[in-house]
C-alpha cells in the first residue's frame, strides 16, 4: 500500500494517456473490456476503463486480485471451468465474464501496484503476441508513473492560497467561459480536540498533513485553500459529478485510515467532513459560499466522516427559496 501511494495516482482524474493504453488493449486483443487497475486494502480502482463505465470494485470481486499475486502474466481461457472464479458474481451474473488476461504493473522495488488486463464476455485461448502486447504496455505505464513521481519529488511544496484569494480565483472562474469547477469544503472533525489534547502547533500539523494527502490524491491543478482553522476548500476543474463525489468519497476513507506523527511517540488521526456543491452560471460568489457552508454544515450535523453532495441539486435560485 506505500508503494502505491508513494505514486499520487490513486483515485486521480482519468488521463487520455492511459486510455489510450486501454483502448490500444481492447482493439488488438480483441475483448470487450480492458482496465488499468490499481489495488489498495479494500478495492480496485480503474485509473481507466475501455468497455465499462464503473470506477472499480471491491477488492473481492478484482479478478486482478489473483494476478498481482505472482510476477507473470495470469491467463485465464474460461472462468466457469476456474474454480478461482466461478463463483465470481461477476462471472456468475451480470455481466457474464468468461475470459481474462492480466500483466501485473511491478515498479523497480519489486511491488505489485495493480495490473493491465482484457476482459471477455466469451471464452477465448489468448495468444503469445496477446501476452506481450500487455507486458510491453506494463512496462510503458510503470515508467510513465516513475518519471512523475521523480518530477513531484523535485517540485517544491507550494503554500496554499487563503480563502479571499480562493475565492477570487473561482470568481474570474465563474465568469469566464471554462467548466464550471466542483467545489468541496473539508473539515477536519477532530481538530479542535486534537487542539485541546497537544496545542494548536499539532492540529495544524495534522491538518496540514490532512491537505498536502488530498493534494496528491486530486488532478494536477485544482486548487486547494484553507478556509479556517478547521476546514479548507478544494477546486477541481473539468471533472463531472460523479467523478468530484467518487474521489471525495475515497479521501473520505482514506483520510480516516490516516495516522499521523505529531510528535516524538505521539500520533493524532481525525476523520473528515466534506460538503459538495457545483456553482451555476454567473452565480455570485456570496451565494456559492453560502451553498457550500451548507452543504459542509449538513455533512458536519450528520457526522462525523459524511459526504453531503449537493451538486445537481436544482438552481443556485431553486437553493435560495428552500433555504428561505
Amino acid at each position: 500500500m506505500r508503494a502505491l501511494e508513494n505514486y499520487n495516482v490513486l483515485y486521480t482524474e482519468r488521463e487520455a494517456a492511459f486510455d489510450a493504453i486501454t483502448q490500444l488493449v481492447q482493439a488488438t486483443v480483441g475483448t470487450e473490456v480492458s482496465t488499468i487497475a490499481l489495488i489498495d486494502e479494500h478495492h480496485q480502482w480503474f485509473k481507466s476503463a475501455t468497455g465499462v463505465d464503473i470506477r472499480g470494485t471491491e477488492r473481492g470481486l478484482a479478478f486482478c486480485d489473483y494476478t498481482i499475486r505472482k510476477p507473470e502474466i495470469l491467463a485465464v481461457p474460461d472462468m466457469l471451468q476456474d474454480t478461482r472464479f466461478n463463483a465470481n458474481a461477476l462471472v456468475a451474473g451480470a455481466p457474464f465474464v468468461r475470459s481474462y488476461i492480466g500483466c501485473p504493473l511491478r515498479t523497480p522495488e519489486g511491488y505489485q501496484l495493480g495490473t493491465i488486463c482484457a476482459i471477455g464476455l466469451q471464452p477465448r485461448d489468448f495468444t503469445e503476441t496477446d501476452r506481450t502486447i500487455l507486458s510491453h504496455l506494463s512496462t510503458v505505464i510503470i515508467d510513465i508513473l516513475e518519471k512523475r513521481r521523480r518530477l513531484e519529488e523535485l517540485r517544491p511544496i507550494s503554500q496554499m492560497v487563503d480563502r479571499a484569494r480562493w475565492q477570487a480565483m473561482l470568481q474570474e472562474d465563474i465568469l469566464s467561459d471554462r467548466p464550471l469547477p466542483a467545489l468541496a469544503a473539508i473539515r477536519v472533525d477532530d481538530f479542535d480536540e486534537i487542539s485541546d489534547l497537544y496545542g494548536s502547533r499539532m492540529a495544524d500539523r495534522l491538518i496540514s498533513a490532512i491537505m498536502d494527502h488530498v493534494t496528491s490524491h486530486i488532478q494536477s491543478g485544482a486548487r486547494v485553500a484553507r478556509l479556517s482553522k478547521s476546514v479548507f476548500g478544494v477546486a477541481m476543474h473539468d471533472t463531472d459529478t460523479e467523478n468530484a463525489e467518487w474521489v471525495m468519497d475515497m479521501l473520505r476513507e482514506k483520510i480516516g485510515d490516516m495516522v499521523v506523527d505529531l510528535a516524538p511517540g505521539d500520533v493524532g488521526c481525525s476523520t473528515v467532513s466534506i460538503g459538495l456543491v457545483r456553482p451555476g452560471i454567473s452565480e455570485k460568489i456570496d451565494t456559492v459560499w453560502d451553498r457550500l457552508k451548507h452543504a459542509l454544515h449538513r455533512a458536519s450535523t450528520q457526522g462525523p466522516d459524511v459526504l453531503i453532495s449537493e451538486i445537481d441539486q436544482g438552481s443556485p435560485l431553486d437553493w435560495a427559496v428552500r433555504s428561505a
